[in-house]
């Protein structure tokens, strides 16, 4: 200690807000630049100055990087807001250097990395924090990451002790979150498991500190999957070792007791008065065996529902039919906040009806009517489905009639048009079956081959073949005569596929090198060809679109190639669509030509607008797509490498309509639309109808007016008859919407505030309308009595940056979030004169969103550190805080449902939050939904169960939040439940309880 005071050091302690003022504006004032006031009022609500009451020196690092980060993006000698935003603020520094860090690491270090960080952190809930850890904990193996991390100044090391620099390394940095997301369960357990390994050694490693016989039988389960004993140190593996032995050693001792009471057995049973006492004894013994074993059991099905809901989430982007099963599963074992947020997940979610057969490629084929389903397997097996049901899952409800072949496994398949014939192709030839009959069909024809028949189509119209060959030849087959087939060649081809255009006038070829060709389906005249190139390049797969004027091709160049089909048989290329991972193994057209798919080798699908190119829609998958086809209800049939066949339905869970971010998102409960504010890069404002159900496509594009930019704020006139949408230059324009699929422009005003417009909000008589703007702190009023012509009545000034505002419905009072940690309340009864007349000041962190209920009673307020704060509003000039809630990460928007029992809000990571708000004074989180996969900038509740969020890429999804709901919708529509097997590979060690169990419990915790 000595030594260290003597060399002067300076001991920093808590800065308050002056200092970090002064920490802010000094270093560039010194370097002869100045920092916007704006952007440290923005610097100081985003580290929490005033919720924290002052700031930690350990966050010094991080400030000291974002700034000299926005230094160096300053245009001026200012810094301003808008160099800061480019930067990505705090959480954008944050990810690029904890990214760099990681990014020079190997698999094995970054292993390490990861376990350090989620030891650094705590779980309470969904809720995460840094955790002070001792660095004898952390071990030596992990000093190395620890030097690292420090020098990043993402962490912060003194002689005892590491800890996260600052929380927004928690929030902000997407792959921790999704660390932390895979590992939530086990985060939790390994604190404990950490605490009573502390208590152990603290207590001279007391034998009465050891782990019970059921905890140590929990961990030994938990420590069975995914490589967990990596994360414990030596302490914490001692001391599970010893409890282990411990449970030994007792078991021992009372086997050793066991026998020494049957010795004694002759000489007890003379004592009858201790015998009856005995009885009793064991009576109670047995009494609290039981109630242990019974505790035993349901802490180990809970560990068990926590272990099915990590593999489901890992699955999510896999397999999302099994994954929806699993989380289902552990719902019904245990419905948890996690379990019931992954189960609401799977509304929003592209799930598919699935059907498991043989295992091995698989490859499915429907007439053209879509009303016969034949599935293929490489047992040599064909599966025959009859749907004439509108039920879209009909096809997986009875089991199917099974045709078995003696060919080996199914190279090809076809069914013709009118759905009365089957044709397969084997590694020796072709049959051709009868389906007069569908559970009896009937082989009328044979093609002996001693080449494979790698394709075959049906020609319409027509009792004819056409087959690929693995050889140059494309065969042509009338198979009710007795003639040999005739012979197309494609000198050099190989591998050739087949296809014959709707009509039935032309027959398609091509194969490898590029090798193409079309003929005249009656003369067998050569009509288009494109030789051999000598290329690896092949196409695997061939359709034509329903009018015949398109034609696909699934290739190994990883893409799908197109061309226009002439009247003369010419083909001319179009733009190739998809840059898959993998070869396109099939494409398909629907049945209106409105849908082109392409499944590929690496798993997944894609399905485009087949007149415009654009993509609609991607479907995951576990394993190689071999075939693509649409059924009558538009769904997608896809079947894959590993025996499973599925059916996904269109256009996908993604809602049509935006072209880029949304921002915001207006509804006003019982109205007829739903309304985005979509951003710069976006064609314009989205409607869509909304009924009791939701939302219901079709949308509405509202298109700015010339030279006009909409800046993605937008806002509902009470009425709903009325959208006022944001531009980039300070205006408004306003939509006369009553008719959502007719809105027609009322008028627009420009220039209102200087810069871009950040939020908007109507007063309760529709007659006014507030407008803020992005770095300013200042609110105009507009008059709408004529919204042909709206004009600017008045402006007033908050204290710091305003955010969203909400009116009240009783009066003209606004509650306006502000980045001051403050929600201010502003009377508007004369608009020309607005009043402040309260404020809620002393938030956690800046104010990003209000919303109030709809009796005006509750006034939510969410902010920056992720904090939603229910505040009693009856008097809005006296606000008093009820209570406090909250998400993982910041809140950017809240919405109350219809009945204000649930609050909803979209954060700054991919999560819509959900809150029981029914006692404002103890609210509690419901649910996270994940499902959009992207930041949520705007949810709002829609009708009595569904909820609408969208996302920062742009990307709207809607969801139920009754989980009985979902539960019961995917259960009906699941198909195969996930077998014993998926089980065993998925779950080792965990008791096979499959999904859907109707006896299931429900009552949530």
């Amino acid at each position: 200690m000595a030594a260290a005071l003597a060399s002067d050091p300076l001991v920093v302690g808590s800065l308050d807000e002056q200092r970090v003022r002064r920490v802010i504006t000094a270093p560039a004032e010194t370097a002869g630049a100045r920092v916007d006031p704006a952007l440290v009022e923005v610097l100081l609500a985003e580290l929490g100055v005033r919720s924290q009451h002052g700031l930690s020196p350990s966050t010094l690092p991080l400030l000291s990087h974002v700034l000299l980060a926005t230094w160096e993006r300053a245009r001026t000698s200012t810094l301003s807001v808008a160099d800061y935003r480019q930067t990505g603020g705090i959480a954008g520094a944050v990810e690029h250097t904890a990214e760099a860090v990681l990014g020079t690491y190997d698999v094995d270090d970054r292993a390490v990395a990861e376990r350090l960080l989620l030891r650094l952190v705590d779980l309470d809930g969904p809720t995460v924090t840094r955790r002070l850890v001792p660095l004898s904990e952390v071990g030596a193996v992990a000093s190395e990451v620890v030097d690292d991390l420090t020098d990043a100044r993402l962490v912060t090391v003194d002689e005892q002790f590491v800890t996260i620099t600052h929380e927004s390394l928690v929030t902000t940095w997407p792959r921790f979150a999704e660390l932390i997301d895979a590992h939530r369960d086990w985060v939790v357990h390994h604190r404990t498991l950490t605490q009573y390994a502390h208590g152990w050694n603290e207590t001279g490693r007391d034998r009465g500190e050891l782990l019970s016989e059921t905890r140590s039988a929990l961990y030994e389960s938990l420590l069975s999957t995914g490589g967990r004993r990596e994360h414990l140190n030596a302490l914490e593996t001692e001391y599970l070792t010893v409890s282990a032995a411990e449970h030994h050693r007792a078991a021992d001792a009372r086997r050793r007791r066991a026998r020494v009471r049957a010795a004694l057995t002759s000489a007890l049973a003379v004592m009858t008065v201790l015998a009856v006492a005995a009885a009793t004894f064991a009576v109670s013994a047995r009494s609290r065996a039981v109630s242990e074993r019974n505790d035993a059991v349901e802490a180990r099905a809970i560990a068990d529902a926590r272990v099915v809901l990590a593999q489901s989430r890992r699955l999510r982007d896999q397999d999302p039919a099994l994954s929806a099963q699993l989380a289902v599963a552990a719902y019904e074992t245990d419905p948890s906040f996690d379990a019931r947020s992954a189960v609401l997940d799977t509304t929003a979610s592209a799930f598919p009806t699935r059907v498991v057969g043989s295992a091995g490629p698989t490859q499915s084929v429907l007439d053209e009517a879509g009303r016969v389903l034949a599935v293929g397997y490489s047992s040599g097996s064909v599966d025959l489905y009859s749907d004439d049901s509108d039920d879209a899952s009909a096809f997986a409800q009875a089991p199917p009639a099974r045709l078995s072949t003696d060919a080996g496994p199914v190279q090809s398949l076809a069914v013709d048009a009118a759905g009365t014939r089957l044709a397969i192709g084997s590694a020796t030839g072709v049959a051709v079956y009868d389906l007069a009959a569908l559970d009896r069909p009937r082989r009328v024809a044979t093609l002996p081959l001693d080449t494979t028949a790698q394709s075959i189509a049906f020609r319409p119209g027509v009792p004819e073949l056409a087959v690929g060959t693995a050889a140059s030849t494309v065969l042509r087959w009338a198979y009710e005569t007795p003639a040999s087939p005739t012979r197309l060649d494609l000198p050099g081809a190989g591998n050739t596929v087949v296809a014959y255009t709707p009509d039935g006038g032309r027959v398609l070829g091509a194969g490898n090198g590029r090798t193409l060709a079309v003929w005249d389906a009656v003369s067998g005249a050569p009509l288009f060809a494109v030789p051999f190139d000598g290329s690896t390049y092949r196409y695997l797969d061939l359709d034509v679109s329903p009018d015949g004027t398109t034609l696909a091709a699934g290739s190994t160049g990883r893409e799908v190639a197109r061309w226009t089909v002439g009247g003369d048989g010419l083909l001319t290329g179009l733009a190739p669509l998809g840059q898959f991972a993998s070869y396109a193994t099939s494409v398909a057209f629907d049945r209106t030509g409105q849908f082109l798919a392409a499944g590929s080798a690496d798993a997944s699908t894609l399905v485009w607008d087949a007149r415009t190119g654009d993509e609609v829609t991607e479907f995951p998958g576990p394993a190689t797509v071999g075939s693509v086809a649409f059924d009558r209800t538009g769904s997608l049939i896809t079947s894959d490498g590993a025996g499973t066949t599925r059916q996904w339905r269109l256009p996908g869970p993604d809602l049509p309509g935006p072209t880029s971010s949304v921002y915001t998102l207006a509804y006003r409960q019982g109205g007829p639309s739903v309304l985005a504010g979509v951003g710069v890069r976006g064609d314009g404002a989205v409607l869509w109808p909304a009924g009791t159900g939701g939302v219901e496509p079709p949308p509405t594009t509202l298109r700015p007016g010339p030279g006009v930019t909409y800046s993605g704020a937008s806002a509902l006139s009470w009425d709903s008859s009325t959208a006022a949408i944001g531009t980039t230059t300070g205006g408004v324009e306003l939509w006369d919407v009553s008719d959502p699929a007719r809105p027609v422009r009322l008028g627009a005003i420009d220039a209102v505030v200087p810069l871009l417009v950040g939020g908007l909000a109507f007063t309760a008589d529709d007659r006014h309308l507030l407008v803020s703007q992005q770095d300013r702190p200042d609110i105009a009023v507009l008059d709408l009595a004529d919204p042909a012509a709206p004009r600017a009545v008045s402006t007033f000034t908050v204290t710091g940056l305003p955010s969203l505002s909400v009116f009240r419905t009783d009066r003209a009072i606004v509650h306006v979030a502000t980045s001051a940690a403050a929600v201010e309340t502003w009377d508007l009864t004369d608009p020309a004169r607005p009043v402040r007349v309260g404020a809620l000041t002393g938030l956690p962190a800046g104010a990003n969103a209000v919303a109030l209920s709809a009796d005006d009673a509750v006034l939510a307020v969410g902010t920056a550190d992720g904090t939603v704060t229910l505040v009693d509003a009856t008097d809005p000039a006296e606000t008093r805080v009820l209570g406090r809630t909250g998400a993982d990460t910041e809140v950017y928007s809240l919405a109350f449902d219809a009945d204000d029992g649930r609050l909803v809000g979209g954060t700054s990571i991919d999560s819509a939050w959900i809150w029981d708000v029914r006692d404002p004074t103890t609210p509690r989180p419901y649910a996270a939904l994940s499902a959009i996969g992207e930041r949520v900038n705007d949810a709002v509740f829609v009708g009595a169960t569904s909820l609408v969020a969208g996302g920062a890429g742009g990307t709207v999804r809607q969801w139920t939040v009754d989980p009985e709901f979902a539960v019961e919708n995917l259960c009906s529509r699941a198909g195969t439940l996930v077998t014993e097997q998926e089980w065993a590979d998925l779950l080792p060690g965990v008791n096979y309880d499959p999904p859907c169990d109707e006896a299931a419990p429900r009552a949530p915790r």
